[in-house]
């Protein structure tokens, strides 16, 4: 950690372990989906993930978005129910959400694992998804080419 802020990479980092389940993320082949490190939890995985909390607010999620391709972790800021909404004016769901911050995509599923609930049509607040976590599945189709060379290039304005 102390690397990736001497190094600038990140400002604030916040760690998540990557893991493969099916029976918890049954929407990909690999069942991948990343779990929250809290303060010196020991990390018995070989993979992490950084998130960097300058690019989110305090309370974010971390969306799997599957491109077809690359299972990707996404860092979406999540306003606080009743005090904030994700875009001035209101967007009023997780799909206009997603495709104005995310140009290049268009979402076709956007569902809760393991429950299996559509969420694509769901306003994105703190009353319908859990800060720091991640149960969000959203499978998007590719509008463009430059998403397509660096699928990360969408995760750029990730903030609410």
């Amino acid at each position: 950690m102390w690397h990736l802020t001497f190094q600038e990479i990140v400002q604030v980092p916040e760690v998540w372990t990557r893991c493969e389940n099916r029976e918890k993320q049954p929407y990909t082949a690999s069942g991948r989906h990343w779990n929250f490190v809290v303060g010196h939890e020991t990390i018995d995985k070989t993979v992490i993930d950084i998130v960097d909390m300058n690019t989110v607010s305090d309370n974010y999620i971390v969306a799997l978005v599957d491109t077809g391709e690359k299972e990707i972790p996404v860092p979406i800021g999540l306003p606080m129910f009743g005090r904030d909404t994700c875009c001035s004016p209101a967007c009023g769901s997780l799909q206009v959400h997603l495709e104005s911050i995310w140009e290049d995509v268009r979402v076709e599923h956007a569902r809760l694992f393991p429950s299996k609930n559509c969420m694509r049509d769901t306003p994105l607040d703190s009353r319908n998804f859990g800060s720091r976590r991640n149960e969000l599945y959203v499978k998007v189709k590719v509008k463009s080419t430059r998403m397509q060379e660096d699928p990360r290039a969408a995760t750029i304005e990730t903030s609410a």
